[in-house]
């Protein structure tokens, strides 16, 4: 009868192998370069088992499916976008602060934003949500406007930032420099009036130009809500 091989320690049973132990934050981290680099749909157990250098059960023990995993990867990205919205004095502050944030997260990061666009919504953007409505009925602004004042505020900073960022992109030229490097040198035969205009044209500023409408955003939300009901 052969005696038992003792020339390794038995492990516990259950117990992933040395090699096989990873941390969960290497784990959301290495997904999170996955997702960032060529979006959510490129997310698989065996992509990021094979880029760790691990088995896809190792992963398992920390995820149990796909979906879970990338819930964890999308509340990671919500929870690094700052909430100084907060800090503001009035509702219109923290409307104008949260539109700031939303444009800079943006253009630094568009395919950050493209994933959170693109994906269900996870606990953390719940949470996100409820913290910002909350913190307008906290600064004044009435429960039954609130709503409707984050969604105008979101879709406007959104929208505006991503217009913005693929601008930059396409031009391959500076944020700023979008609009004169694309309309000088036009044919005044062709297009008189966009040639007329070409000072006002060179002028825009993206970050100006976001501001102003900015404010025209908010004045209207503060004249309509402050308008008395009938």
């Amino acid at each position: 009868m052969k005696k038992a091989d003792q020339s390794r320690p038995a492990r516990k049973r259950g117990a992933p192998p040395k090699a096989e132990r990873v941390a969960t934050s290497e784990i959301l981290a290495s997904a999170t370069e996955i997702v960032v680099e060529d979006g959510s749909e490129s997310l698989s157990i065996r992509r990021l088992a094979d880029r760790i250098g691990i088995s896809p059960m190792a992963v398992y023990n920390h995820f149990s499916s796909k979906d879970e995993l990338l819930g964890a990867v999308i509340d990671g990205l919500i929870a690094a976008i700052p909430a100084e919205y907060s800090q503001a004095e009035d509702w219109e502050g923290s409307l104008r602060t949260f539109a700031r944030t939303i444009r800079v997260v943006a253009l630094e990061s568009p395919e950050w934003i493209r994933i959170l666009l693109q994906t269900r919504t996870t606990s953390a953007g719940l949470d996100r949500m409820e913290a910002t409505l909350r913190t307008l009925q906290q600064k004044g602004l009435p429960a039954q406007y609130s709503v409707a004042a984050y969604n105008a505020i979101y879709v406007f900073a959104f929208g505006y930032a991503n217009l913005d960022a693929a601008r930059t992109r396409r031009a391959d030229v500076a944020q700023d420099s979008f609009w004169s490097t694309n309309f000088s040198g036009l044919s005044p035969t062709r297009y008189p009036t966009l040639t007329a205009s070409a000072p006002e044209l060179d002028s825009i500023s993206a970050t100006v130009e976001f501001e102003r409408a900015l404010d025209r955003l908010i004045n209207s939300l503060v004249a309509e809500y402050s308008r008395p009901t009938t």
